[in-house]
């Protein structure tokens, strides 16, 4: 028997809960108490809320013609001058965004596996493999998720026991004792994270009966997501106090590490699900785009192009002049606002009035 042709909404759901924590638990708890303290979950919780109104949005224009293309429903609603230039800017996005997983996560494997190996090494290893899993498909890492998540959540239930174990729960009140603009800020990157679901717009020709199931694909998602990133904020909150943990660029490594006496290895652990969950984002960050831009280019086979756009992937992730702490700052500061001000928020909500644009116009044919 050969391959299904299509994923379950089940199975896209948790790809794309894969998608966003895969990485985002690692540094989106630190963003949150840098900026805002004891309110550092609160912050998780508004990021969580304010997320579903976009995540309604996307679910939206990924129902309209479902099994089209991305660059043919944008060609339906905006046209085709600015629909593909729309759905190339959209697939780069998501190249782009691929290389700095892989440049940060080259960086942490070195720092805390692979000290004397060149980092231009680990990242021509991390890029080999998504490659691979981007040529494998929707399908078989679907496939693999069944048995990753599942994973994910024991490493996470590990670490809520044994904070349990000792919690001070006076690290959580307060909430606005830095104000409520710091807690709204410490909110943005993580709404950020949670609106990498933009990619169900490529990715729902591969969902069978997607007309039907999409709210609950995107909205399931981004709502375990958001569950998850307040459930580990907490942890860190009442592990470490908010003093302490604003100096941990990754409180939940250093959570693995403080139970480190007792489960030895526990941030190794942590750190090797994280890069099998940050594999399966870059394989489905290189599909998915590298399919739209094959279609574009009306290429007969478009993982001809897998190739090439590894390469420069590669060549992206290694000249980026960041270390840890500068790639931190980036991404608190200057990919939230890129992403929310481009590919996961305004650009999708003028789609969405396009879209009851064209909405009235068929209405009114008929």
């Amino acid at each position: 028997m050969g391959q299904p042709l299509k994923i379950s909404a089940q199975q896209a759901s948790a790809l794309l809960v894969t998608l966003i924590l895969s990485t985002g638990v690692l540094a989106a708890p630190s963003f949150a108490i840098i900026s805002s303290g004891r309110g550092a979950w609160l912050s998780m919780l508004i990021a969580a809320l304010v997320a579903v109104p976009l995540i309604l949005a996307y679910s939206k224009l990924a129902t309209f013609a479902p099994t089209l293309f991305l660059t043919e429903r944008l060609i339906l609603l905006v046209g085709p001058l600015l629909g593909r230039p729309l759905s190339l800017g959209f697939s780069l996005f998501f190249l782009f965004s691929s290389s700095a997983v892989i440049c940060i996560g080259g960086t942490l494997i070195q720092i805390i596996f692979l000290q004397e190996t060149p980092l231009e090494v680990i990242i021509a290893g991390l890029a080999l493999i998504s490659l691979y899993g981007a040529w494998l498909g929707p399908q078989t890492l679907a496939r693999l998720n069944t048995l990753y998540l599942p994973f994910l959540s024991l490493t996470f239930l590990a670490l809520f026991v044994g904070t349990l174990s000792n919690p001070h729960w006076i690290y959580l009140w307060p909430p606005l004792d830095l104000g409520l603009p710091a807690v709204i800020a410490g909110s943005i990157p993580t709404i950020a994270w949670i609106c990498e679901l933009s990619l169900i717009l490529f990715m729902s020709p591969d969902i069978s009966n997607f007309d039907t199931k999409s709210w609950r694909v995107l909205l399931s998602a981004g709502l375990i997501s958001g569950g998850f990133f307040i459930l580990i904020t907490i942890l860190a909150l009442v592990a470490f106090g908010p003093v302490l943990a604003m100096y941990y660029n990754f409180p939940v490594l250093q959570l693995g590490r403080k139970f480190g006496t007792n489960i030895r290895g526990f941030d190794a652990l942590i750190l090797t699900v994280w890069v099998v969950g940050a594999f399966q984002k870059t394989a489905l960050w290189l599909h998915y785009p590298i399919k739209e831009i094959g279609y574009i280019f009306r290429l007969q086979n478009h993982k001809a192009l897998l190739p090439p756009m590894i390469i420069l992937v590669s060549i992206i992730a290694l000249g980026a002049p960041f270390n840890i702490i500068e790639w931190q700052t980036f991404n608190k500061t200057i990919w939230p606002s890129l992403a929310l001000g481009t590919f996961e928020g305004v650009i999708p909500c003028g789609l969405i009035l396009a879209w009851l644009r064209y909405s009235q116009r068929t209405k009114a044919g008929r």
